[in-house]
């Protein structure tokens, strides 16, 4: 969810508008090359929580117009959360992760750097997990 938000973030660090770059690149890079770009009913929970509602609203927008479609947990996607969750993973971030993987999905891009830490020293997915900014150094979209 933070990668939704990460362009309506204040004040607008210079890491910020830094990774909000990257996120743009890779939305137009994925579109524009037919990636697909997954939602999650967990995502869509976490987007209605936020307290300001325009900053809510314009978030829910760019997540709405962007994604291909969104995807369910399914029950042993929820198996695999519980354990991602036993693991050290808290209960959101262990569900983004098992829909990602119940998804097939390549990639899980966030900005939460204790998400990734734990994901790479547990090595706990084939999903890779990893910072939007290192995602586009990496080249992994041409």
């Amino acid at each position: 969810t933070c990668i939704w938000g990460r362009s309506f973030d204040r004040p607008p660090l210079p890491e910020v508008r830094t990774e909000a770059t990257a996120i743009k690149n890779i939305i137009y890079k994925c579109k524009a090359g037919g990636h697909i770009i997954i939602g999650s009913p967990s995502v869509s929970l976490e987007i209605g929580k936020i307290s300001n509602a325009a900053k809510r609203a314009d978030i829910e927008a760019l997540y709405r117009k962007t994604i291909s479609g969104e995807t369910v947990l399914t029950p042993e996607g929820e198996t695999r959360a519980q354990y991602l969750e036993a693991q050290g993973l808290g209960e959101i971030d262990a569900e983004h992760l098992a829909t990602a993987e119940s998804a097939g999905a390549d990639f899980l891009l966030t900005v939460d750097v204790d998400f990734i830490r734990k994901c790479n020293t547990l090595n706990l997915t084939i999903v890779q997990v990893m910072n939007p900014t290192n995602f586009i150094k990496g080249g992994y979209l041409k």
